[in-house]
C-alpha cells in the first residue's frame, strides 16, 4: 500500500504489469502440469477450460484495468489515495505497514473498469473471492470501494453530484455485520482524513465527509432517533446506536450524544490528542 501510494505513475504501472506479467508465466506452468498421468480426460478438459478463462478474462480485466490506472488521471490519484487509506488505517490499528498479497491486487485491477465505468462489459458479470477466513477478502473489496469513493468526488470536481451512498454493504449474520462494520468503519475515517489532510491540489474532492452507516434491524439498532435517544439515557445495550466503542485512530472511547436539534445520534472521539473529533459513523 505504502510503495503503490507514494510512487509515480511509471513505476506503479511497470510493477502492476509486473505483477500481471508473473501471473501469465504461472498459468503456462500450470498448463504443463496437467498431464494424463497426474488427471484423468474429464478432469484435464476442465483444468484447461479453467487455464483458458484466466487467460483469456482475468488477465485480460487486470491488463484492462492497468491501461485505466496508465491513462486517467483521476483513476490513478483515486488508486493512490485508497491506498493511502487502506495503510493509514492499518497504522492506527497494528502500526504495520499492509503488504498486499498478489490475489488482492488482481481483483482490485481485474474490477476496476467495471466498478468506474458504467459501459463497461464485465458490469453483469458477479466476482467472487472464494477464500478461507483470514485471508484477505475484507481487505481487497475495501480498497476497491475506497476507489470507487474517491474516484467519484473526483471526477464530479468535489461538487455535491459525487456525495450520497456509493457503497452497499450486505452480510448474512448480524454478529458478522457489526464486526465487518468496526473494520468499514475504519476505512471511512481513514478516507476522511485523507479527505482534509492529503489530496493533490490538482484534484477537488469536496467539503463533505466520506460517512459510514449501520442498520441492522431492531433488535440490534434503535429504527427511529426517539427510540436512539431513549436508549443512551438508559444506556440499553440491547438495541442501542452505539455500535463502535473505540475510535478509530487513537481507540479511545467513543462519545455517543444525540443532537435534537438536527435529530441525529452523534459520535465523538473523547481524547484530547486525538485530531478525529467527530467519527464519520451512523
Amino acid at each position: 500500500t505504502k510503495y503503490l501510494s507514494e510512487n509515480s505513475l511509471d513505476v506503479c504501472i511497470k510493477s502492476l504489469s509486473t505483477l500481471v506479467d508473473a501471473f501469465e508465466l504461472w498459468l503456462d506452468q500450470q498448463e504443463k502440469n496437467i498431464v494424463p498421468q497426474i488427471l484423468d480426460e474429464m478432469l484435464k478438459e476442465h483444468a484447461l477450460v479453467n487455464i483458458n478463462r484466466a487467460r483469456n478474462e482475468a488477465i485480460s480485466r487486470m491488463r484492462q484495468g492497468i491501461d485505466e490506472l496508465n491513462n486517467n488521471e483521476t483513476a490513478f490519484e483515486a488508486f493512490k489515495l485508497a491506498n493511502l487509506a487502506m495503510q493509514m488505517q492499518m497504522q492506527w490499528k497494528d502500526d504495520v505497514v499492509l503488504k498486499w498479497r498478489p490475489f488482492q491486487v488482481a481483483f482490485c485491477l481485474m474490477s476496476l473498469c467495471s466498478t468506474l465505468k458504467e459501459d463497461d462489459e464485465y458490469r453483469e458479470t458477479m466476482d467472487l473471492i472464494w477464500f478461507p477466513t483470514g485471508g484477505g477478502k475484507t481487505e481487497a473489496y475495501l480498497l476497491l470501494s475506497a476507489i470507487a469513493l474517491f474516484y467519484r468526488r473526483i471526477s464530479c470536481n468535489g461538487e455535491d453530484s459525487g456525495n450520497g451512498v456509493a457503497v452497499f454493504m450486505r452480510y448474512t449474520l448480524r454478529t458478522l455485520t457489526v464486526q465487518q462494520f468496526e473494520r468499514a468503519a475504519s476505512l471511512i475515517s481513514a478516507c476522511d482524513y485523507v479527505r482534509k489532510n492529503y489530496v493533490s491540489d490538482n484534484f477537488k474532492i469536496g467539503q463533505k465527509a466520506f460517512e459510514i452507516g449501520l442498520w441492522v434491524g431492531q433488535p440490534s439498532t434503535p429504527n427511529t432517533f426517539s427510540e436512539a435517544v431513549e436508549s443512551l439515557e438508559s444506556k440499553n445495550d440491547f438495541s442501542t446506536p452505539e455500535q463502535l466503542k473505540k475510535c478509530p485512530k487513537c481507540r479511545e472511547k467513543i462519545l455517543w450524544d444525540a443532537d435534537t436539534k438536527n435529530k441525529k445520534i452523534v459520535a465523538r472521539c473523547i481524547s484530547d490528542y486525538c485530531d478525529i473529533d467527530k467519527v464519520p459513523v451512523y
